[in-house]
């Protein structure tokens, strides 16, 4: 059956856009699901898509996507009973649409971030990009995981508007203002009338993504960018605390960033330079990277009068914090962490602050959990995770994205291949912990989407959602 899917692949679509056998690469993201595809399709346009829906419908073959080769916000879930054809949209990199007067952009799965960012810098837009982690990461993936960024436009999600999706039968679908034939206003207005549908094909299976509108930020008149290095528990505590009220009064308006020193300097040290036997010296990693027991980001983006009159509120409610020191990145941002980070808080993707490999592994897994901005929820999650991972033999590499009304608490697990059942039963170990004291999973591994819904599961949401994937795609088609 395979060879067949194979040789009908590169039928309609030439030889180079179809890796099967020997042809599949070993490393990620191809060979991390607990399955081994029978082959990755690369569809170069909407046709060639349409094709491979239809070819592996008619085989009786079940479909994962991945956006582009960096693999974030894959349609990647538990390995099916049937053969896997994995579709890597890669090649779908078009920037459809720039429009600098409207500040938005129109995209296809394959465009990274550092393409999109590259575009608009030699357009000379004024316009900036919000990125997570990775500046490869494909923009439009990051939007379908719900991922958050570092500006004011953090909130990947809220900062989409207007989407188009192919359906397991091939149809081709404009969400929102793009439904109405000759719209104007497709990448402008979030909501068109009936039903929201945009977030059923976010942290789903249920179709795939071929064009996608995201807001853009301009570059604002006044920028001031700092850090904060926290001592202790206590600190971090006391930081939320007056986070919350920054946050509720939009005064600082980028998603603050609380990093702890391990994952802040992974991508850039090796564990083995700073080990003591089983664990590691944290006061040198802190030293050579000047970094704080925790250590937050932040930036005011503004005209110049009013930056003049946040930045020293700001920095006074910081340094109100006994043992805390206030960072001015525009004066002092040396070494790789701080210089990163500063970089992403306006806009600049990263291709090198996300290889926490780096640290200890060939492998990582991650899984995000959400709690109140409220410092004794966030110590409490804290003590939570640090005993989870702990326990199961792995470092404690976490941070924390405090948002609008809530804090995101991010979990990463670098392992060695040899590793990677230990590192997926701390990930269901961390998964059930803290669902057990009601801090639910908001973001997850791709391959581990199946996973995180069963901590939410009950009849009236298994039903649903069961109900619409039946709609969508009775025959299973996208595992």
């Amino acid at each position: 059956m395979s060879n067949k899917v194979i040789t009908e692949l590169k039928n309609k679509l030439g030889g180079k856009a179809v890796l099967a056998d020997k042809g599949i690469p070993g490393g990620a993201p191809y060979a991390r699901f607990g399955k081994t595809p029978i082959g990755v399709v690369l569809p170069e346009e909407i046709e060639q898509l349409r094709a491979v829906l239809s070819i592996a419908a008619e085989n009786n073959v079940s479909l994962w996507a991945l956006p582009n080769a960096a693999g974030n916000g894959g349609m990647v879930n538990s390995p099916p009973d049937k053969d896997v054809l994995l579709i890597d949209q890669s090649r779908m990199n078009r920037i459809v649409e720039v429009n600098a007067k409207g500040a938005y952009a129109l995209v296809e799965p394959g465009v990274s971030y550092e393409q999109l960012a590259r575009r608009l810098q030699e357009n000379k837009t004024g316009l900036w990009v919000d990125c997570d982690r990775n500046g490869l990461n494909s923009v439009a993936g990051s939007v379908t995981a719900r991922e958050f960024g570092y500006t004011a436009y953090g909130d990947h999600m809220m900062m989409q508007c207007g989407m188009e999706v192919m359906l397991a039968d091939g149809s081709l679908v404009r969400l929102g203002m793009g439904a109405m034939p000759g719209s104007n206003t497709w990448q402008l207005a979030k909501y068109a009338y009936g039903p929201y549908l945009d977030g059923l094909f976010t942290q789903s299976n249920f179709g795939v993504v071929t064009k996608m509108g995201v807001w853009l930020m301009p570059a604002p008149p006044a920028y001031q960018p700092f850090a904060v290095a926290l001592e202790s528990a206590g600190d971090l505590a006391r930081a939320i605390e007056i986070l919350r009220s920054f946050k509720v009064n939009v005064i600082v308006p980028n998603t603050v960033v609380i990093s702890n020193p391990a994952l802040d300097a992974s991508p850039f040290a090796a564990r083995a330079d700073y080990a003591e036997g089983n664990s590691v010296d944290m006061d040198k990693l802190r030293a050579d990277y000047g970094l704080g027991a925790w250590t937050l980001y932040g930036a005011l983006y503004n005209t110049p009068p009013n930056v003049g009159v946040l930045w020293p509120m700001v920095k006074g409610a910081f340094s109100g914090i006994k043992t805390a020191t206030v960072i001015d990145l525009k004066e002092q941002n040396p070494g790789p962490v701080l210089s990163n980070r500063e970089k992403m808080m306006r806009g600049q993707p990263s291709t090198e602050f996300n290889n926490m490999e780096n640290w200890n592994g060939q492998g990582r897994l991650y899984a995000g959990f959400v709690s109140p901005i409220n410092g004794e929820q966030v110590l409490k999650m804290d003590k939570l995770a640090a005993e989870t991972v702990r326990s199961n033999g792995f470092d404690y590499l976490t941070e924390y994205a405090v948002g609008w009304r809530s804090v995101i608490q991010r979990v990463y697990l670098t392992y060695q291949r040899s590793d990677e059942a230990r590192a997926v039963a701390c990930l269901d170990a961390l998964i059930d912990t803290m669902a057990n004291k009601g801090f639910g999973v908001s973001h997850i591994s791709t391959g581990h989407l199946d996973r995180a819904l069963a901590s939410y599961d009950n009849d009236g949401m298994a039903q649903l959602r069961a109900r619409i994937k039946q709609a969508l795609d009775p025959g299973n088609l996208f595992a």
